[in-house]
């Protein structure tokens, strides 16, 4: 071992459980260090010049972009064949990502994390079909948790990734939470889109001859509204009068439902809200599909747990059929399950595609809801918890974080900095199970990162928060 002025690495750190790896990242003939971290799941990167490693983590990861939650641990191949060194990474629940570098020596560019194992699109994917190149089969468009938009286009049997200008979304993004649906709301023949985004507003893509863009202010329709945190959209004529209402459902676990009044869209509330009191967990995503066959929309929704909830449209009022009454009883997703129906098969029934919380997507053929192409994968720890990111983050005034435990316990929620030196308690006792407690950081802290740290007693999980003046 060599230490002190003898270690070319003496003084460098990671925070904590650091998992060096080396590759010729800008291609100058000598190994650069790439290192990853513990609780807070990042990326370090440090440039070899001339055997001095100079931090420049900046440069290559983004600290919300690239980062994998908790222990992440990164390795390089050349997986493309394209003479550069891409970036492959484990994590807690061992998961494994794939990071390509799109970029050309010697300045590497490593990509968004992706799932190995099926067409992923980072974390908390959230589908949506429709047939964007009108060729009769329907396309996918997913989001994900850093608020972009991804597009795969049905070839065959095969969904295809498409990018830059073969994508109708290149650059379009939302800000955190991206969620969509397709609907047409100019009434002009062809599919919008709107998504939901993580500040609970909700973005409206206009469809001009296949080209989306984005309205705001008075030319977006649902300009002002906000629902709270991570709204997922989606529509259905409730009302029978024609056109489209939206339903939505977020971090609370309520559905929201904004009629349409000639193009306005007005919360319903109380009595006046079919949905009103139905029960569900957080992130609830909802989707309406005919599942008992009476000619009427009945609710799907997803929720934090992975699971799929059924509620039966009894004459406009929505009943929770569970068990063996709920054909999609026992199916589920890994974690943030997120519902779509679409006939995959092309055999005139509607299949269920479901994303979740590590970006892939589950498939269930209907015929009694059977999984085909990608199933949950083993070995991931049971649900205990929601921890939901800071709203605002960054932020510059009082920030919230919204906390879910599956089952009553005690807890403790602790504020961090880099340093590992607790600054501030913002819970320690006993918390309510299935419930969003939302807990608030105040706004008299220093500028810098901290690091919003939960222990209960069936599991731990951290998060950051960025504060600025």
């Amino acid at each position: 071992e060599q230490t002190g002025g003898a270690n070319p690495l003496d003084g460098l750190s990671t925070e904590d459980y650091s998992t060096p790896a080396f590759a010729d990242l800008d291609d100058d003939g000598d190994p650069d260090l790439v290192s990853g971290n513990g609780y807070y799941g990042t990326l370090s990167y440090f440039r070899n010049d001339e055997g001095t490693f100079v931090e420049a983590s900046a440069a290559l990861f983004d600290e919300y972009d690239h980062n994998l939650y908790s222990y992440s641990a990164p390795a390089f191949a050349d997986l493309d064949d394209d003479d550069d060194p891409d970036l492959v990474a484990g994590e807690r629940y061992g998961h494994v990502f794939l990071m390509e570098n799109l970029g050309t020596p010697p300045a590497p560019v490593i990509d968004s994390p992706v799932l190995l194992g099926g067409d992923g699109v980072g974390f908390m994917s959230r589908p949506a079909f429709a047939d964007l190149d009108a060729d009769g089969d329907p396309d996918l468009v997913a989001g994900d948790y850093n608020g972009r938009l991804h597009y795969f286009e049905q070839t065959g049997r095969r969904f295809v990734r498409r990018t830059g200008a073969a994508s109708p979304f290149d650059g379009a993004d939302v800000g955190f939470s991206s969620a969509p649906t397709f609907v047409d709301l100019d009434t002009d023949g062809d599919l919008d889109l709107v998504s939901g985004e993580y500040y609970g507003g909700f973005r409206f893509f206009e469809n001009e001859a296949g080209v989306f863009t984005e309205q705001t202010g008075t030319d977006n329709p649902f300009d002002g509204i906000d629902q709270g945190t991570a709204p997922a959209p989606t529509f259905v004529d409730l009302d029978g009068d024609g056109d489209p209402d939206l339903v939505a459902g977020g971090l609370d676990g309520r559905f929201h439902y904004y009629r349409n009044d000639d193009g306005a869209f007005v919360e319903q509330t109380g009595a006046a809200n079919p949905f009103d009191g139905l029960p569900s967990g957080t992130y609830s995503t909802p989707a309406f599909v005919d599942l008992d066959a009476d000619d009427d929309p009945d609710l799907v929704a997803g929720e934090g747990g992975g699971l799929f909830h059924y509620y039966r449209n009894d004459g406009g009022a929505f009943v929770e059929v569970t068990g063996a009454d709920n054909p999609l009883d026992g199916l589920s997703s890994d974690y943030s399950s997120a519902p779509a129906f679409v006939d995959l098969d092309a055999d005139g029934d509607l299949d269920l595609v479901s994303g979740d919380y590590y970006g892939a997507f589950a498939v269930f053929a209907n015929g009694d809801f059977v999984p085909i192409a990608v199933e949950p994968a083993a070995g991931v720890p049971a649900y205990t918890h929601v921890l939901a990111p800071p709203v605002p983050n960054p932020s510059r005034g009082p920030a919230h974080v919204a906390l879910l435990v599956t089952e009553a316990q005690v807890v403790d929620v602790a504020l961090y900095d880099l340093l590992g030196r607790r600054v501030r308690t913002l819970h320690r006792g006993p918390l309510a199970g299935g419930q969003a407690h939302t807990l608030t950081v105040g706004d008299d802290l220093p500028s810098g990162v901290y690091v919003v740290r939960v222990v209960g007693e069936t599991f731990t999980d951290s998060i950051r928060l960025t504060r600025v003046r």
